[in-house]
C-alpha cells in the first residue's frame, strides 16, 4: 500500500518521490503523536444553536404569546413589548407608570452550561478523568425605545435590563425604582439572599452607586453595577426627551468566558468597539438551567421600556441522557413479574371461589325447589332495595346464619298490594352451615301458626 500512497511508481518516477513518501508518513505520524499528547485537553463537543428572530411584535399573535413569558404589568401594544406599563391616556400616566416593574421572558429554559467528564490526560501515570464546565455562547441584538414624556415626567426613570435569570417568576415585590425589576431593598440589603441572574443594564436615572444617568451595565447578583460605561462618552443618550431608538448587541462567549456590548442609533451597523466589555463566567453566576428576557422599572419619573424587535442565538446543550431506564427495567420486570403472578393467583382463587359458590348456590336452589309448596323465590337485588339496602336502622335481630331486616316489598301481580316483611339474610358459606339452614327454612315452611310468620320466599 505504500507505493500507491506515494504515487507516481514505474517509469518517470521522481527521485525524490520515497522522501515525500517518507515525509508523508512522518508528517501523520506527528499529527497522531499530537492528537494523543497527554499534556492537551479534548476539545469540548460542539453544540447545536437555536435561534429567536421577532422582526415586530404584535398583540394577538399565537407565536409570540406562544413562545414568551410576560408579567402582570408587561403586554405587547402598538407593536413592540412594553416591559413596564405604558398608556395612551395623558390623565392616566400618574396611575398607571409610575413605581412599576415587569419582565418578558423566553418560555424556554436553556440550559447555561453543564459539567463534561473528558479525559484530560494527566502527568504521564495514565489517563485521568477531569471535570470540566461547558458554558454555552449566545447572540442576543434588539432595538429598544426609552423615551420618556417631559411635560408628564421631568427625568426619565428608571431603567431597562437583557437578563438571565433563574426563574420565570413574576419581579420582587417593591422591584421598582433602582431595583429595574430584578430585585428589592430586602434582598439587595440581606447577606443569605443570593441572587442568581446577570443582567445588562441600560440605566437612565443616577442612584447613588451609579456613575451618571445615562450608562450601561453589568450586574451580578445586584443592581450595583460589577462594571459600567457611561453612554455619554459614546455620543449615545437613552436620557434624552427627543424620541430616538437604540440597538443594542450583547455577545457573549462561553469559551472564552466573556461579555461585549455595542450599542448603535436604531438602523446603523454594529459599532467596532463595545460600550462595555468584561470577564464574565455565567457558570458562577446563574444557575444551571435558566431564562433568557428583559425586565424593566419606572419609579416617580417613569419612561417608555419598550422592546421593538429582537433576535437571539443561542448554544443547545442537550438535554441529558437519562440512564434510569436501566434502573427502571432492572427493578420494575422483576416487580412486574412478581405482581403478575400474585395477581394471577388471587384471581384464579376467586374464579375457584365463585365456581364453588355457583355450584353451592345450584344445589341450594335444587334443595329449596323441593320443599313442600316451593316457596317463591326473589331476586337479590329486589330485596336489597325493599330493606333499603339492608340498612342497619331496620335490623330486626340476629340469628344462627344471618341478620334479619325489616322491609317492605312493591305491589307485583303475585302481591297485589305492597307487604311489610321480615328478611333474613344469609351470611355463611360453608357446607354445613348450608345444610343446617336448609334445614331451618325447611320447618319454617311445614309450621303454621298465628304468632309465626309465614315463609313467603326466598
Amino acid at each position: 500500500m505504500a507505493p500507491a500512497a506515494c504515487g507516481g511508481g514505474g517509469r518517470g518516477r521522481s527521485p525524490l518521490s520515497p522522501l515525500l513518501g517518507c515525509l508523508v508518513i512522518f508528517s501523520l505520524l506527528c499529527t497522531v503523536c499530537r492528537a494523543q499528547d497527554p499534556g492537551q485537553l479534548q476539545p469540548l463537543p460542539a453544540l447545536e444553536v437555536a435561534t429567536y428572530n421577532y422582526t415586530s411584535f404584535q398583540e394577538g399573535n399565537s407565536r409570540e404569546q406562544r413562545e414568551l413569558a410576560f408579567s402582570r404589568e408587561a403586554r405587547i401594544y402598538q407593536g413592540a413589548i412594553q416591559v413596564s406599563p405604558d398608556t395612551g391616556n395623558v390623565g392616566s400616566y400618574q396611575d398607571i407608570m409610575v413605581n412599576k416593574s415587569g419582565s418578558v421572558l423566553l418560555q424556554r429554559r436553556f440550559t447555561m452550561w453543564r459539567r463534561v467528564d473528558v479525559d484530560g490526560g494527566g502527568n504521564g501515570k495514565g489517563s485521568a478523568t477531569a471535570p470540566r464546565v461547558q458554558v454555552v455562547s449566545f447572540n442576543s441584538t434588539f432595538s429598544m425605545n426609552v423615551f420618556h414624556l417631559p411635560d408628564s415626567s421631568p427625568r426619565p426613570g428608571e431603567g431597562l435590563t437583557f437578563v438571565v435569570a433563574p426563574s420565570r417568576d413574576e419581579p420582587p415585590p417593591g422591584s421598582y425604582g433602582g431595583y429595574l425589576g430584578l430585585t428589592n431593598a430586602t434582598l439587595e440589603s440581606s447577606p443569605a439572599a443570593r441572587n442568581r441572574f446577570v443582567a445588562v443594564e441600560f440605566d437612565t436615572t443616577k442612584q447613588d452607586y451609579d456613575p451618571s444617568d445615562n450608562h450601561v451595565g453589568l450586574n451580578v447578583g445586584s443592581v450595583v453595577s460589577f462594571k459600567t460605561a457611561n453612554l455619554t462618552a459614546f455620543r449615545i443618550a437613552t436620557d434624552s426627551a427627543s424620541p430616538r431608538n437604540y440597538t443594542a448587541w450583547v455577545e457573549y462567549d462561553g469559551e472564552a468566558r466573556h461579555v461585549s456590548v455595542y450599542m448603535a442609533v436604531r438602523g446603523e451597523p454594529k459599532p467596532v468597539s463595545p460600550v462595555l466589555d468584561s470577564p464574565l463566567d455565567l457558570s458562577e453566576h446563574v444557575p444551571e438551567q435558566a431564562y433568557i428576557g428583559f425586565t424593566a422599572s419606572t419609579g416617580t419619573d417613569f419612561e417608555l421600556n419598550c422592546i421593538l424587535d429582537w433576535t437571539l442565538s443561542i448554544e443547545v446543550i442537550p438535554e441529558k441522557k437519562s440512564t434510569t431506564w436501566v434502573v427502571i427495567v432492572a427493578v420494575v420486570v422483576p416487580v412486574t413479574v412478581v405482581a403478575v403472578g400474585v395477581a394471577a393467583f388471587f384471581l384464579a382463587r376467586k374464579l375457584r371461589a365463585r365456581r364453588s359458590m355457583e355450584r353451592r348456590q345450584e344445589r341450594l336452589e335444587q334443595q329449596l325447589s323441593n320443599l313442600p309448596g316451593m316457596p317463591r323465590g326473589f331476586a337479590y337485588d329486589k330485596l336489597k332495595k325493599a330493606t333499603r339496602n339492608f340498612d342497619e336502622r331496620l335490623r330486626l335481630g340476629k340469628g344462627g346464619y344471618g341478620m334479619v331486616y325489616k322491609g317492605v316489598l312493591p305491589a307485583d301481580e303475585a302481591l297485589p298490594e305492597g307487604v311489610d316483611v321480615a328478611v333474613k339474610r344469609f351470611i355463611r358459606d360453608d357446607g354445613k352451615d348450608v345444610t343446617d339452614f336448609l334445614q331451618e327454612v325447611d320447618i319454617i315452611n311445614r309450621l303454621r301458626h298465628k304468632n309465626i310468620v309465614p315463609l313467603i320466599g326466598m
